[in-house]
């Protein structure tokens, strides 16, 4: 088996992980409603979840899909944590200049608060024009979702339909890019198994607490440091490749955080090397190959994807009701065309308008 290098990852690479991260996100909330009850152990460990799956599985084979994605769809967010951190490595590599930390961050948060209010416009359009609901209670969602919070209590990150979790949890990464991006470009390797030691002792230390106080530390930048710095150290470092020694480990790893409460920290970056390796051979395929296209222009779209497929699934969902297995699958798929079509068209505004301001005002 030949080790794979991830040090040279062209741009139309990274969109093709972008388009396989939101199908399996997309696929895995639609799956996840519309078919039998399985949780994943997104934010917390629960064996029964596990063990539903394999109940699933063995009773009602024809629910093996929406089992598959119910449980392990959630992992794309961990392919959108890697290219975010590889992209960014990529680009401050290529130009050679220091980070200012200043720019860095206003950049970042204006591009990040521009996409929430591009979501926020779409849930208002439904909650509050579709729906005639309350724009008193449209507000004070909004308000909470602006003020990047929802994260740190189990009761609220998923309270209100959408991607705003993952917009604050990225703006967190963000902020503290700069500090590990230093600290691994100067200790290359050796600083980045530093930081991974650092990073689960910390969330060891602190898992028991966060739990107690119902802080889900894997809905914040700490519980995803480690995936964060493989993008890093990936993007720096031509040494590190995935060989047959670490892929068994990952593996070994992945399987054993599925298992045990206390092995499920681990779950995050061994399954990130394992789906960049099962990735891997699509970069091998022409760029004319019309599987690449799609996953390109899935990829280009993914962030749009993401803000409207919450207020989507509540207008596509109840096709899906008591319908068979394959009957719910096909939807399932119309349901995904239909957001990146629509997100492409979103994409496309965005970039020609908002994006532009954006830019002028750095």
């Amino acid at each position: 088996m030949t080790a794979k290098s991830f040090f040279n990852l062209e741009k139309n690479q990274i969109t093709i992980i972008k388009g396989i991260a939101i199908i399996m996100i997309v696929l895995h909330n639609f799956l996840h409603w519309s078919s039998p009850f399985i949780r994943e152990n997104e934010l917390d460990y629960d064996f029964s979840r596990l063990k539903k799956l394999g109940e699933v599985i063995f009773s009602e084979p024809a629910y093996i899909l929406s089992g598959l994605f119910s449980y392990f769809g959630h992992f794309g967010v961990q392919l959108f944590i890697f290219v975010s951190a590889y992209g960014l490595t990529k680009k401050y590599l290529k130009s050679g200049e220091n980070i200012n930390y200043i720019d860095f961050i206003r950049f970042r948060f204006l591009k990040i608060y521009s996409l929430v209010f591009v979501g926020l416009s779409v849930m208002f359009c439904y909650d509050v024009v579709y729906k005639n609901g309350s724009l008193l209670l449209f507000l004070k969602n909004g308000l909470d979702v602006l003020l990047m919070t929802k994260n740190f209590s189990y009761d609220q990150i998923f309270a209100y339909v959408g991607p705003w979790w993952f917009f604050s949890l990225i703006l967190q990464l963000y902020l503290v890019f700069p500090f590990l991006y230093k600290f691994i470009r100067n200790k290359q390797e050796k600083g980045f198994y530093i930081l991974l030691a650092i990073s689960y002792l910390l969330i060891y230390m602190f898992l028991p607490l966060a739990e107690k106080f119902r802080v889900p530390i894997f809905g914040n930048f700490l519980g995803h440091l480690p995936e964060f710095s493989l993008g890093i150290i990936l993007a720096l470092s031509q040494k590190i490749k995935f060989n047959k020694t670490i892929l068994l480990t990952a593996l070994f790893v992945f399987a054993l955080s599925n298992l045990s409460v206390y092995t499920f920290p681990l779950s995050f970056l061994s399954v990130t090397i394992l789906l960049l390796t099962m990735i891997y051979p699509v970069f091998r395929l022409s760029e004319r190959n019309i599987f690449v296209k799609i996953l390109c222009f899935t990829g280009k779209a993914s962030m749009f994807v993401f803000i409207i497929n919450g207020p989507l699934r509540y207008l596509t969902l109840k096709y899906a009701e008591n319908q068979s297995p394959l009957t719910v699958y096909g939807i399932a798929v119309i349901h995904l065309a239909i957001a990146v079509g629509v997100s492409y068209v979103i994409s496309l505004i965005y970039d020609k308008t908002v994006l532009r301001v954006i830019q002028r005002i750095m």
